[in-house]
């Protein structure tokens, strides 16, 4: 029977403790295309730190900040980055994290309606259809739609009631909407990101009505 020296068995379990490699789970982030965000670990006396982007193209940093600004090159389809963050100590020692930054198109919204100018001879009520084209989103992130400017409707389309002879501007906001709490802790930045849409119709008096006579 073999005998387990139980001291060196002990200092090999204290140099792997202090030499493993650390890691947390992955966090997933939400930006807006085009906007600048930064990463940022806290800063530790004698510590080297080295960011490096391993999905999404090269960025390094050897600081314990990381700057950046990604445009999307479709503009409806989103990317995803992920970005390491490793800390070396004096003794060798090292530990990472990893963050993932998904990068979000821009929106801006039209409206159309078949009828953008009505008389007030005509039913006063329009419909309206507002799309954002067709957009790639990651998985459990949508696109929420809110009318304003007097228009009532829910998801794409609406209707809104003009007053004779009175011009409306009709808004629509889109925003984005996700499931299972994927925005719940903050960890978005998408100022700008989802934008309005207006469309201005008009409700004009008809041509006086013509008198026909009969020679």
């Amino acid at each position: 029977m073999k005998r387990i020296n139980f001291k060196n068995l002990v200092l090999i379990l204290a140099l792997v403790l202090s030499g493993i490699s650390s890691f947390a789970a992955i966090d997933s982030m939400y930006v807006c295309s085009g906007s600048e965000f930064t990463l940022r670990s806290a800063l530790t006396p004698n510590i080297n730190y080295s960011w490096e982007r391993t999905v999404g193209g090269t960025a390094t940093s050897d600081t314990n900040t990381i700057v950046q600004t990604v445009t999307l090159a479709d503009p409806d389809v989103f990317v995803m980055n992920e970005y390491v963050l490793t800390i070396d100590s004096a003794n060798s020692c090292s530990s990472y994290d990893t963050i993932r930054v998904i990068i979000l198109p821009a929106v801006a919204p039209d409206i159309t309606t078949p009828n953008s100018s009505v008389c007030s001879n005509e039913a006063a009520l329009v419909e309206l259809t507002a799309s954002v084209g067709t957009l790639t989103l990651p998985a459990g992130i949508t696109v929420g739609f809110t009318w304003g400017g007097g228009a009532t409707g829910t998801g794409t389309t609406a209707t809104v009631s003009v007053p004779e002879g009175a011009t409306t501007d009709v808004g629509v906001t889109v925003t984005p909407a996700c499931s299972s709490g994927l925005f719940a802790r903050g960890n978005n930045k998408l100022t700008g990101c989802y934008t309005n849409g207006t469309f201005t119709i008009t409700r004009s008096a008809p041509p006086t009505i013509p008198t026909i006579s009969f020679e």
